[in-house]
């Protein structure tokens, strides 16, 4: 009997100049296309100094817009990703 490969899907790339960010209580994870970084998933503490690192990253990587989905408060991700001219595409969730 034969294995059945799966056919390979890809959905089109809309942006090519964004990044998605889950963010954390403790830390967050940045996925950036594979081609802008040799490392392109990595994860930054919660810390201002961390966030700062993060958006310079991003900026290094050639990134315009950010996708983020969160559970808790984005005030100063989003404060700190503005002053470095990125786009913001937030989700927030309600947890109850």
């Amino acid at each position: 009997m034969s294995k059945l490969k799966p056919k390979s899907q890809s959905l089109p790339v809309i942006n090519p100049n964004a990044a998605g960010i889950d963010i954390g209580g403790r830390f967050h994870v940045v996925a950036v296309p594979p081609d802008r970084s040799d490392k392109s998933v990595q994860t930054f503490k919660a810390f201002t100094g961390d966030i700062h690192n993060m958006a310079r990253w991003l900026t290094k990587c050639r990134i315009t817009t950010v996708a983020m989905e969160s559970t808790g408060v984005l005030k100063n991700l989003k404060r700190q990703a503005e002053r470095m001219g990125l786009t913001l595409q937030a989700k927030e969730e309600c947890v109850s």
